[in-house]
């Protein structure tokens, strides 16, 4: 059964019509025939989130036992000599055995390599290393592999990083350190929430906190740290899976844990990231754009002080959350400002990162023109916006940066003021088209009879008084004397009076 199948059955389970089921989770209708009739097979986590609220059951209901992740295309050759090493360690050849402290040191060189998002640099190492490693200890070598699996989870190569992680564990496993064998597991349950699978990393979160639980009063920080981890992605699956009370729960303990963590950053083991209080405000941050509460999201992260590592992976992927709550409040020009700072500040990282496109995409939606900074993070984060750049020479003598984003859709219509601009007659009128450029039709392109077109030199500062309609009416189809000048020339909107 798939996708669109078990949407069908549990909303004709709840007593629910489509339209009714498109009322209530606030999905267009055509979007969810689209998907119970086989057609869409893309829709994004937070609206099958939606879809699952909407209809009382759990996620993991609505995606079934095995959900599929695609990979990601993105930079598939730079990683393949890390994929063939690999795939290559169960065959262990080399030369004599590498002393730990070789490994141990440029493991932590690797590692420095991710948290600085210089992935191009670490895809070039992690080979050596995984290499080294096979002759290293089980304990070195299951850090290397972490290591690894992190990398190839950043960068969506998802089957090399189901084995690479459980590798790392078992290795872990091997040597009795549990510390370590959570840490692997803390990981791998990252690598569950990207492919979707909520309640195995449940599962697999509840189990090891249990086994790793330590007493505050007492506990080292390694110890907190690493359990105060595994009670973060729990909640995170919980929350996706429409578990909002498992989430709160896990999140609480998880708050108890970073209160006593006696540093103010403390890694959760040597290598890795940090577990403390601000770390897990952000994190309820995240659970609240999750669950749709934008106003609750930025709530709290006003009350996060700045962090003093601003390329720190977490803060990046808490800055999208910041952006995603301000976009669904509409705050378009604050959503793009935390992008256009990312792209500065952690470039490699942001390019990866499928949240970043939805989140542009979504902004320039929005919007009739592209300015320069907008087409440039469109191009950097590969963006598909094609009608924009087919587009580009409509405007491009008479915008400089900026450029119409697409044509209207089949179900949208627009109606703009159109002026002249500067080409404008002496009159005010319209002259047509011009030589060099062609036609607007034949430039544009897509645009059918009873839609509405805008005008490329449409919001002329320079000519306030124009107030022509760039509209081509349904009417044009039966009466072409009535049509607008776009499409013939006999007639010319009239100017008026300046206000």
């Amino acid at each position: 059964m798939d996708l669109g199948e078990r949407l069908q059955s549990l909303r004709k389970r709840r007593g629910l019509t489509q339209r009714e089921f498109a009322e209530l989770s606030g999905v267009s209708l055509s979007y969810i025939r689209k998907i119970e009739q086989g057609e869409r097979n893309d829709a994004r986590i937070d609206t099958l989130r939606r879809f699952a609220v909407t209809l009382g059951c759990s996620l993991t209901a609505l995606l079934g036992p095995a959900p599929s992740a695609p990979e990601s295309g993105g930079d598939s050759e730079l990683w393949k000599p890390t994929r063939d090493a690999l795939a290559a360690m169960r065959d262990s050849t080399t030369e004599e055995p590498m002393p730990a402290g070789g490994v141990e040191a440029a493991l932590a060189d690797g590692t420095r390599l991710y948290h600085d998002n210089r992935y191009e640099a670490l895809a070039h190492v992690l080979p050596r290393l995984i290499e080294d490693a096979q002759v290293a200890s089980p304990l070195v070598r299951s850090r290397v592999l972490q290591l690894t699996g992190s990398a190839m989870v950043q960068t969506r190569q998802l089957s090399a990083a189901r084995m690479a992680l459980d590798r790392s564990l078992a290795d872990a496993e091997s040597t009795g350190n549990v510390l370590d064998a959570a840490s692997a597991v803390i990981t791998l349950c990252w690598l569950l929430i990207v492919e979707r699978q909520f309640d195995a990393v449940r599962r697999l979160a509840t189990e090891w906190a249990d086994r790793v639980e330590p007493r505050l009063s007492v506990a080292t920080t390694r110890e907190i740290s690493t359990w105060g981890w595994l009670l973060l992605r729990g909640s995170a699956a919980a929350i996706r899976d429409n578990r909002p009370d498992e989430a709160d729960d896990m999140m609480r303990l998880a708050a108890a844990g970073a209160v006593a963590v006696r540093r103010e950053q403390a890694p959760y083991h040597q290598y890795w990231t940090t577990f403390d209080p601000p770390t897990v405000a952000m994190k309820r941050v995240e659970n609240a754009v999750v669950a749709d509460r934008p106003d609750i999201a930025l709530r709290l992260a006003r009350d996060i002080a700045p962090d003093p590592r601003p390329t720190s992976d977490n803060r990046n992927r808490h800055l999208l959350d910041v952006a995603s709550a301000h976009l669904k409040v509409r705050h378009y020009d604050a959503a793009f400002e935390i992008l256009t700072t990312l792209s500065r500040e952690a470039r490699p990282w942001l390019v990866e990162q499928r949240m970043a496109r939805d989140l542009l995409g979504r902004i320039i939606a929005k919007r009739r023109t592209l300015t320069v900074e907008m087409r440039e993070l469109a191009g950097l984060l590969r963006l598909e916006y094609y009608a924009a750049q087919r587009l580009r020479s409509v405007t491009s003598g008479d915008h400089p940066g900026k450029v119409p984003l697409s044509t209207p859709s089949d179900d949208v219509k627009l109606d703009a003021a159109s002026p002249p601009g500067e080409n404008a007659s002496a009159a005010g009128a319209y002259p047509g088209p011009s030589p060099e450029r062609g036609s607007i039709y034949a430039r544009l392109g897509r645009h059918r009879l009873g839609q509405a077109v805008r005008h490329p030199l449409a919001h002329n500062r320079f000519n306030p008084s124009y107030r022509g309609q760039a509209t081509i009416s349904r009417t044009a189809r039966t009466d072409p004397g009535r049509m607008h000048p776009l499409l013939s020339r006999s007639e010319s909107p009239t100017p008026t009076a300046a206000p």
